[in-house]
C-alpha cells in the first residue's frame, strides 16, 4: 500500500512493447522490460480492491489534535 500513498489513481498503465512481433526468441526480454509496470499495476490493484473492501488507510491514522473528535464511521 505503501507505494500508492498519496497518489490519484485513475487508472492502470497500459503495457507497450517495441517488438513488432513476441517470438519464442524475444519472449524474455520482452517480459522482462514490462514487468516492473506489470508488478506496479498489481500494487495499485490490490492497494483499491482493499479500499474498496474497507481496508483505508484513514482507519490507521492516529490524532494528535483533539483526538475526541473522532468522525469514523
Amino acid at each position: 500500500m505503501s507505494s500508492v500513498k498519496g497518489k490519484v489513481l485513475f487508472g492502470r498503465t497500459v503495457l507497450y512493447s517495441a517488438e513488432s512481433e513476441i517470438t519464442a526468441d524475444n519472449l524474455i526480454d520482452v517480459l522482462n522490460e514490462v514487468l516492473p509496470i506489470h508488478n506496479q499495476n498489481s500494487l495499485e490493484i490490490d492497494y483499491l480492491y482493499k479500499y474498496y473492501c474497507g481496508r483505508q488507510p484513514i482507519l490507521d491514522r492516529v490524532k494528535k489534535v483533539r483526538p475526541e473528535i473522532n468522525n469514523k464511521i
